[in-house]
């Protein structure tokens, strides 16, 4: 009779621990989707609008879009060290360093990452990245080479902009705004110049211009 209770005690305790795990994930999945929300992106919309960034001449991807729609060429990795790692398996975090995505320069080369996120239902929400230019540093050879980064990946940027200064560009678009960064070398943090690219929602990407 004594193991019989005990017995039942052990289901009983099991029981609990399962069902207080089951609430666990589902509190977990409510925080991570209202977070994923708070950046602005709208579960319900068809995002349209295209990339800026492109992947073998078309934009990289489309927001929204599912893990299973990017490019079969395109190849990329589970990144555990990025910005939503804590909130794993609800937001995955990515991470292509693809060939296509770094320009060869005729002394050098612009490398490119690329990082996004992927909501729950593997739906792409967050998109940035960063280059760093390894080229002579003469005006000439940072013009020729941000020229050439423009062309081959950012072809809405204008070939007008500075090649030796700081600057930043707003692209505003319907769905959202795609914000560039280009960054002159710094000795205490790269000896690279740096172009960085982030895409924000509505109110998220006009309070960081």
């Amino acid at each position: 009779m004594g193991r019989f209770y005990l017995g039942l005690l052990i289901a009983l305790v099991a029981g609990a621990c399962s069902d207080d795990s089951a609430a666990r994930e589902v509190r977990q999945a409510y925080r991570a989707d209202s977070l994923v929300a708070s950046t602005g992106f709208d579960t319900a919309r068809h995002y349209t609008q295209p990339l800026c960034l492109q992947f073998r001449g078309k934009p990289l991807l489309s927001i929204g879009s599912q893990l299973s729609a990017l490019d079969t060429s395109l190849t990329f990795n589970f990144d555990p060290n990025s910005g939503y790692n804590y909130w794993y398996p609800q937001i995955s975090d990515y991470i292509s360093t693809h060939p296509q995505l770094s320009v060869q320069l005729e002394d050098g080369a612009a490398n490119g990452a690329v990082n996004f996120s992927a909501d729950r239902k593997g739906r792409i929400f967050e998109v940035q990245g960063t280059w760093l230019l390894n080229v002579d540093s003469s005006q000439q050879a940072t013009q020729a080479a941000v020229r050439l980064v423009v062309k081959r990946l950012f072809p809405c940027l204008p070939t007008t902009l500075p090649s030796t200064r700081k600057w930043q560009f707003i692209a505003n678009g319907p769905q959202f705004t795609e914000v560039f960064k280009f960054m002159p070398p710094d000795t205490s943090m790269s000896p690279y110049y740096s172009l960085t690219y982030q895409v924000f929602f509505g109110k998220q990407a006009n309070g960081r211009r």
